[in-house]
């Protein structure tokens, strides 16, 4: 009974810890994932000065490619299969993008200009949300790894007193 207490410990601990790696990784607002044969997000918002990064996540290659009439090119070129690609967008506007291996294949990226400073001094520091939400997020999972172990060390418990009755 310790030992499966023990090993259900153990798995829930993995789990909590790879649930919280994967979203700090999607926390991260300025980044597409290419899988599935598709940008996901389709549209990302930026600001400018920005960099965003592809990571292919499909067995295939793929590109991240400017369409025309974008207020500034790139080219990934291939992206192969767990590679990445990354692109500072200094100048604001509208950039349609594609994969030029499959032309079905498309996104978007919208650059806003970055907001000017009115004061050169901050009067107060605000936490940033994307921060807080990953935060939250990793201990509503570890919140509810405990309560699950929980559950099992009472189950555990309940059928080894059954044994010793029976």
């Amino acid at each position: 009974m310790r030992l499966a207490a023990v090993a259900a410990l153990v798995g829930l601990l993995l789990a909590a810890v790879s649930l919280s790696a994967g979203q700090a990784r999607a926390a991260n607002p300025d980044s597409v994932d290419i899988v599935g044969l598709a940008y996901s997000p389709a549209q990302l918002t930026v600001q400018a000065g920005d960099t965003v990064t592809w990571t292919n996540n499909d067995g295939v290659g793929h590109t991240a490619t400017s369409d025309a009439g974008a207020p500034a090119a790139f080219d990934s070129s291939t992206i192969a299969p767990s590679a990445t690609f990354s692109f500072t967008f200094d100048v604001a506007g509208t950039y349609a993008y594609h994969c030029s291996i499959h032309a079905f294949m498309h996104g978007t990226v919208v650059v806003q200009q970055a907001a000017a400073s009115t004061s050169a001094t901050p009067i107060a520091s605000v936490p940033n949300a994307a921060a807080a939400d990953g935060v939250g997020r990793v201990g509503l999972v570890l919140f509810f790894s405990l309560l699950v172990l929980a559950a099992l060390v009472a189950l555990s418990i309940a059928l080894g007193r059954r044994r010793v009755l029976s």
